[in-house]
């Protein structure tokens, strides 16, 4: 099969400013992603999708081709540009994607596998989508999605992690008059229903990345998951993730 690396890194991030390549133990976090994906040995060719020319000559400097930048319509809004004005000049290839998703951001896989089929004349089998700003996805975890796929023959593997707080006891609405997420989670007619957690079935977030059959993109039927640990489904989105990140992966014992 041909493979393909999609890493997203959009050069819009407001908590972050080119949150993308914000330093991270020395190197840009898109480094880090790009590491990974090469050291999986599955890729055919590793693809940053990136609207922004700075995050485009990092990935150059990391060995990769960038062929294409993002168009507004599928980093952001698909009206106006990045001051808000209205796009006027619009490309064949722009009037399609406006006309096919019908104002509704476009799909960057099915985005990215198109323009490469018209700029570079590659098609790809399987593609994974990995966000740039994940520091903790490792070789492994593309690896053990990649044989997910493959092995169960799945449309669509994706990952998960075990949930740190359960969910039955969370809650929503002000402080001062918290409302519970799950309706009745703590009693019902007047009687507890569960007190302790270890009397809960476990519970599991769905992380990035994704292993997607190219012909499934749009109509994955029979999906599968890959139990990661946790670290896996932190995604870096405000200088305080930032921090505390990168003490986690120095290994830090006190990383409050």
């Amino acid at each position: 099969m041909k493979n393909l690396a999609i890493i997203t890194a959009r050069g819009g991030s407001t908590r972050i400013p080119k949150k993308n390549i914000a330093p991270f133990l020395g190197e840009p976090l898109v480094a880090r992603v790009i590491k990974a994906c090469k050291e999986s040995n599955i890729f055919d060719r590793i693809l940053v999708a990136t609207d922004d020319d700075v995050i485009a000559s990092v990935a150059r400097l990391y060995g990769l081709e960038v062929p294409f930048k993002r168009e507004f319509y599928v980093s952001d809004c698909m009206h106006t540009d990045w001051n808000g004005n209205p796009i006027e000049e619009l490309t064949d290839l722009d009037r399609h994607y406006l006309e096919k998703f019908k104002g509704l951001k476009v799909p960057i896989a099915e985005y990215c596998l198109e323009r490469l089929e018209e700029t570079v004349k590659e098609t790809f089998d399987a593609f994974c989508l990995l966000p740039a700003n994940s520091p903790f996805i490792t070789s492994k975890t593309i690896v053990d999605l990649y044989e997910e796929l493959i092995e169960n023959n799945r449309d669509f593997a994706f990952t998960v992690a075990r949930c740190g707080k359960h969910p039955w006891f969370y809650c929503h609405g002000r402080p001062d008059n918290p409302i519970l997420l799950v309706p009745g989670a703590k009693e019902k007619n007047g009687k507890k229903l569960v007190l302790r957690t270890q009397e809960l079935p476990e519970v599991f977030i769905p992380c990035s990345p994704g292993f997607y059959k190219s012909h499934c993109k749009n109509d994955a039927q029979n999906f599968g998951y890959v139990l990661q640990d946790w670290e896996v489904s932190i995604d870096i989105d405000t200088y305080d993730d930032l921090i505390w990140c990168e003490k986690l992966a120095k290994g830090l014992d006190n990383i409050c």
